[in-house]
C-alpha cells in the first residue's frame, strides 16, 4: 500500500500504539474468562458481545461484571431464568446516572442467549464442529447480533472467541479455507480519520463498503504476524475511558503513547501537522 510505504512514521508510531493496547483485555473477554469452563466463557462472550454498544468500556465492564455475579454459571441459561425486572435492577445499580440505550435491550439478549445455548449446547463442541462461515451464520439467531450482511457484533464476537490470547479465548472451530473475520471498530475507524490514510481520501464521505475494505487492508500492513492484533488494538483509539480517553488514561495523558506526534487530540503538544 502506498500510503504505508509514504508514512513509516505513521506506521513505526501505530505500532508500538498496537503493542501497548494489546494485551489490555476488552470487557467482554476479561469477564468471561472468569467463568468455570469453555462451554460457559464462549455463552457469557455470546452474551457481551452482542450486548456491548453504546456505552464506554469501563461502564459496560460494571454492568457485565455484576450481571456475571449476579447469574453465574448455568443461570445465563437454565430455568428459572431471572426476570426483566430483576435483570434491569441489577443493571442499573451500576450505571447510576449513566443513560444507556441498550438497556432495554438487555433482558432480551439474555434470554435470547440462552436459549442459543440450550438449542447448540454444549457450546464447546458448536465451536469445533462449525466452521468460521458456519458460525457466523448461527450468531444470527441471537437477538441484537445483527442481521446485515456484515453483521460487526457476531465478527467481533468471533475474534473473542477464536483469537489467541490477549485478544480472545484461544478456542479453535473446523478448519475451512475461511480466515477469521475482523472488525472494523470505531477506534480503528477514528485512527484511520485522524492519523492513517483517510486524512487524504475524505473518509467521512466514503460509502460503508469502501470504509471496511480499507480498514481491513490496513490490518496486516500494522501487525503482520497477527492481524487481529492490530484489530484489537486500534480499538482503544480516542474510545471514551471512565474520566477521559481510554488511550489517555493508559499512557499518562499522551505523553507515552507514540501516536502523540501525529495525533490532534493529543495532549502531549507533539502533534505535528504536516503541510
Amino acid at each position: 500500500m502506498l500510503w504505508v510505504k509514504e508514512n513509516a512514521d505513521v506506521v513505526s508510531a501505530t505500532q508500538g500504539f498496537i503493542r501497548i493496547f494489546g494485551s489490555v483485555q476488552d470487557p467482554v473477554v476479561e469477564v468471561s474468562r472468569n467463568a468455570a469452563d469453555d462451554n460457559a466463557r464462549i455463552a457469557w462472550v455470546l452474551f457481551g458481545s452482542a450486548l456491548f454498544q453504546k456505552i464506554s468500556f469501563p461502564a459496560f465492564r460494571k454492568v457485565f461484571s455484576a450481571i456475571f455475579d449476579a447469574y453465574p454459571g448455568e443461570r445465563l441459561w437454565n430455568f428459572p431464568l431471572p426476570a426483566e425486572t430483576a435483570l434491569l435492577r441489577v443493571a442499573k445499580a451500576e450505571l447510576g446516572r449513566i443513560a444507556w440505550d441498550n438497556l432495554e435491550q438487555l433482558p432480551g439478549i439474555f434470554w435470547s442467549t440462552g436459549s442459543f445455548v440450550r438449542h447448540h449446547g454444549p457450546l464447546a463442541d458448536w465451536l469445533k464442529q462449525h466452521t468460521v462461515r458456519e458460525l457466523w451464520r448461527d450468531l444470527g439467531e441471537i437477538h441484537f447480533m445483527g442481521k446485515k450482511a456484515h453483521r460487526p457484533k457476531a465478527v467481533h464476537t468471533l475474534l473473542r472467541l477464536l483469537a489467541p490470547a490477549p485478544v480472545g479465548l484461544g478456542l479453535a472451530c473446523a478448519p475451512s479455507a475461511d480466515a477469521l473475520p475482523l472488525p472494523l471498530t470505531m477506534g480503528a475507524r477514528r485512527w484511520i480519520g485522524f492519523v492513517g490514510p483517510g486524512k487524504d481520501l475524505h473518509y467521512s464521505t466514503m460509502d460503508e463498503s469502501a470504509k471496511l475494505r480499507l480498514g481491513l487492508s490496513l490490518y496486516p500492513e500494522l501487525c503482520r504476524e497477527t492481524p487481529a492484533l492490530a484489530a484489537h488494538g486500534l480499538q482503544f483509539f480516542l474510545e471514551d475511558g471512565s474520566s477521559d480517553f481510554l488511550c489517555r488514561e493508559y499512557t499518562e495523558t499522551c505523553v507515552k503513547c507514540p501516536l502523540s506526534p501525529f495525533c490532534c487530540k493529543s495532549k502531549a503538544e507533539t502533534y505535528e501537522t504536516k503541510f
